[in-house]
């Protein structure tokens, strides 16, 4: 799908409509937000998908894992204090 085809304007126009009426839920606004950028790059290649899959796995539990996190809490909130 290319950014200049009337293809990617009607699934924007749907995704961006999708999105406004989730406006109470940031929550449900963010899985439409993953599920359209899963769509949209499973429609250009399928065979991505499992390494989007993986990276959002990964980020995800990543996060997670800083969030719980005490010490690297600190450490991403601190300044910089040895010339960085």
């Amino acid at each position: 799908m290319l950014f200049n085809s009337y293809l990617f304007i009607a699934f924007f126009v749907a995704v961006y409509s999708a999105y406004l009426l989730l406006q109470r839920s940031h929550r449900a606004q963010n899985r439409l937000l993953l599920a359209a950028s899963y769509v949209f790059y499973g429609y250009w290649d399928w065979r991505f998908l499992s390494l989007i899959g993986a990276s959002t796995l990964l980020d995800y539990f990543v996060g997670r894992s800083l969030y719980a996190s005490r010490d690297a809490r600190r450490r991403l909130n601190s300044r910089c204090t040895r010339g960085c």
